[in-house]
């Protein structure tokens, strides 16, 4: 009976061991997982924190970025707008010599600047691709006639080579893959003093696959020695080479080259010989899109743009144009562009006025930062007013174009942007761009002037020696009052009453041969007709232009 007790009591001591072994186990599971979570709780805050920093820290250099951007080419807008108009009047050759190194000192600083803000976009996380359909041959061409002055100019030869079985359209981002080209084709010329730099662009089907497309740069330059291949895409990077002189740059422009390629999915190679040249080739694999009838059309309106080329913009549609700019130098100097262009445009320096009255033009061009009433925002009214998405069309400017800035603009109904510094080149293509301009041929205002109601100019020319003194005075007098008589009918929305009072008055207008009344008059004629909400801010444009008439008499 005592073993039996005996086992029975070292089974209840073992029992109570393993108890408390168990305990003792499931507590140090406790602590240890409770010192895990504390670590991977901390951890994680710590994560967290480092994570805001860095977005945080992100977001103060994106905006350092955009603002230094916009602080530098601000006066480099005037640097180089101003050089480029004066090259146009009468210099001697010193005077010629010295512009054309402010020209080029100035390119050179605007290349570093776009550079770098180019760079540190491409380094974020996921920079954005925006694909659409692209016509392939032309943006190959456009790129080709962009650098081919530039070689010419050192005395080189540009060649363009494009395959003939090129597919027509492709759905890729055509501003990324220009951008690429231009770098590599720039760079050949940069580094090529004599020979010859060629751009050549081949498609190899592959089955149902979309195929290759194969872009290759080539050049005879100075070439690339083999211990800096490896070297060649790294970010602010320039090598030096026997024999040639410092180059100019932040040596950024292949660095960016390559995260392009990247990010549009291909992939870029390089082959050089030391003192003999260098060939880049870039690979793309993109979707091949069917030409439709419109594309064709398109074609064909380019062909047709090309052959006018020569003629000014301004000649060929007499638009009427505003422009919206707080800085009264930038304001002047695209002011003198659009003279230049063939345009005599109004100014304002804020938004207001182009809220109140921006319905009465063919085109505005405005700012986007403004004090008070920006332009986006300027925009946003003057669509709310009309309800039509590109009448007035509207140019967006701004020194900086962050990604975020255009897609506000865009919201609020503007139509495109230039980037300064800009030439009035750039503000030419931009015209010349607008899609209803060939559709509706010239301006409302020219095709009131070529058709049933055109003022007969021999008319017009005497049109004042036929009425006395006195009538005369009863008439403008007259057109005083009925222009005070259409606001308050606008604004209770007695149509029929304006359209009465605007046919009297270009019937007056054309017999007094005011052209500027008569163009006013027919203008706000068609804006009554479709009860459009631009008849206020027509009105008030007539009543400005005929009080200036008047002044001028």
């Amino acid at each position: 009976g005592i073993d039996l007790r005996a086992d029975e009591w070292m089974k209840n001591i073992s029992l109570a061991r393993l108890q408390t072994i168990i305990i003792a186990g499931l507590v140090l599971v406790l602590i240890i997982f409770f010192v895990y979570y504390q670590i991977e709780n901390e951890s994680e805050t710590d994560l967290a924190l480092a994570k805001e920093r860095a977005e945080a820290a992100d977001r103060a250099k994106s905006e350092f970025l955009a603002v230094m951007s916009h602080e530098i080419r601000t006066p480099l807008q005037s640097v180089l707008g101003y050089s480029n108009l004066l090259k146009n009047t009468r210099l001697d050759e010193k005077q010629i010599s010295c512009l054309d190194t402010i020209q080029s000192e100035g390119k050179i600083l605007l290349r570093i600047v776009q550079d770098i803000l180019d760079f540190s976009n491409l380094r974020k996380a996921s920079p954005e691709l925006k694909e659409d359909s692209v016509h392939l041959k032309s943006l190959i061409e456009e790129t080709y006639r962009t650098i081919q002055p530039m070689a010419e100019k050192k005395g080189l030869v540009a060649e363009l080579e494009i395959d003939p079985e090129l597919p027509a359209v492709v759905r890729t981002d055509g501003v990324r893959l220009r951008q690429a080209l231009l770098n590599l084709y720039g760079n050949s010329v940069k580094y090529t003093e004599k020979g010859s730099v060629k751009l050549s662009v081949e498609y190899r089907a592959a089955g149902r696959s979309p195929g290759v497309f194969e872009f290759q740069i080539s050049d005879t330059g100075v070439g690339i020695k083999p211990d800096d291949l490896d070297r060649l895409f790294e970010p602010f990077i320039q090598l030096a080479h026997v024999g040639s002189s410092p180059r100019e740059g932040a040596g950024l422009g292949l660095a960016i080259v390559k995260r392009i390629v990247e990010l549009m999915g291909g992939r870029i190679e390089v082959a050089s010989e030391f003192g003999k040249g260098t060939r880049f080739t870039v690979f793309f694999d993109f979707q091949i899109e069917e030409l439709t009838e419109s594309d064709s059309e398109e074609s064909s309106q380019i062909r047709t743009l090309r052959s006018e080329v020569s003629r000014r913009v301004g000649d060929l549609y007499p638009l009427r144009v505003l422009v919206a700019d707080d800085n009264p130098m930038v304001r002047r100097l695209i002011t003198l562009y659009l003279e230049v262009l063939g345009y005599t445009p109004d100014q304002v320096d804020d938004g207001k006025p182009v809220s109140e009255r921006g319905g009465a033009y063919d085109v505005i061009i405005t700012d986007l930062r403004m004090p008070g009433l920006d332009g986006p925002g300027a925009a946003r009214i003057v669509r709310e007013k009309s309800g039509i998405a590109d009448r007035p069309w509207i140019i967006g400017v701004s020194a900086t174009l962050a990604e975020k800035e255009i897609e506000r603009a865009m919201d609020a109904g503007i139509n495109d942007f230039l980037g300064k510094p800009f030439l009035e080149s750039d503000l030419e293509a931009k015209i010349r761009s607008i899609p209803w301009l060939e559709e509706h041929g010239a301006s409302e205002v020219d095709e009131a002037e070529n058709g049933d109601d055109a003022i007969d100019s021999s008319f017009v020319s005497g049109g004042m020696g036929f009425f006395s003194d006195e009538l005369i005075e009863q008439a403008i007098e007259e057109t005083r009052k009925i222009a005070g008589e259409m606001v308050d009918a606008e604004k209770e929305g007695n149509w029929d009453l304006i359209r009465e009072k605007v046919h009297y008055l270009s019937n007056t207008a054309m017999a007094l041969g005011i052209e500027s009344l008569y163009a006013d008059s027919k203008r706000l004629q068609k804006a009554a007709e479709s009860k459009s909400k631009d008849c206020l801010a027509l009105i008030t444009l007539l009543q400005e232009n005929f009080a200036n008439w008047e002044k001028s008499r």
